[in-house]
């Protein structure tokens, strides 16, 4: 016990340093005319209106993206459903790249390089219903699967504070493109 307790000591100093120089969460983007932003949720997708987690670019690509953000790593969203949006393309977009199962569109969302990637894609699958590398077809039901799994993966189970409303919404944007329309339709 003798030799045991300074490592403790040392760890528990290290703990309540890190405590103590953490960086507090980031705040919630300063609202403009139009906007509300998410400030009930600490969980950073939430808060971020990006269900996803979609890793900001170095421009403003999306509708409804607030540009410039305070968020250094992702994306932040004016609504919810415009997070939605984002996410609901996304996924298209790697589907019509060929990537048609579960396990190779995560792999390519969340890389093995950072991420739990095939717990990630199991999590997904299962909530699909189907098996990690089947193929599958882009369809408005396997869409809103796909992307609600992301949503629950991302931020647990602060994802049950997207009401249906916003991932309504979010399908209607995405489906206003014609080109996810037409993919989604035509799978």
């Amino acid at each position: 016990m003798k030799k045991a307790l300074p490592w403790l000591l040392v760890a528990a100093a290290v703990i309540v340093g890190r405590m103590a120089t953490r960086k507090k969460s980031t705040p919630p983007p300063t609202p403009t005319p139009g906007t509300v932003p998410n400030t009930t949720s600490g969980v950073r997708g939430i808060r971020n209106n990006n269900p996803g987690n979609i890793r900001k670019g170095s421009k403003k690509i999306w509708n409804g993206e607030l540009w410039p953000s305070t968020d250094a790593s992702f994306s932040q969203f004016i609504s919810m459903a415009y997070g939605v949006r984002a996410l609901l393309i996304d996924l298209v977009n790697k589907h019509k790249q060929g990537l048609n199962t579960v396990q190779k569109i995560i792999f390519k969302y969340a890389p093995p390089t950072e991420n739990y990637s095939q717990v990630y894609a199991n999590f997904v699958a299962t909530r699909m219903g189907i098996g990690v590398n089947d193929t599958f077809k882009m369809t408005q039901a396997n869409l809103i699967k796909f992307a609600k799994a992301v949503a629950s993966f991302e931020n647990g189970s602060a994802a049950a504070l997207i009401n249906a409303q916003s991932w309504e919404e979010g399908l209607t944007r995405a489906l206003a493109r014609t080109d996810v329309a037409q993919y989604v339709q035509n799978q």
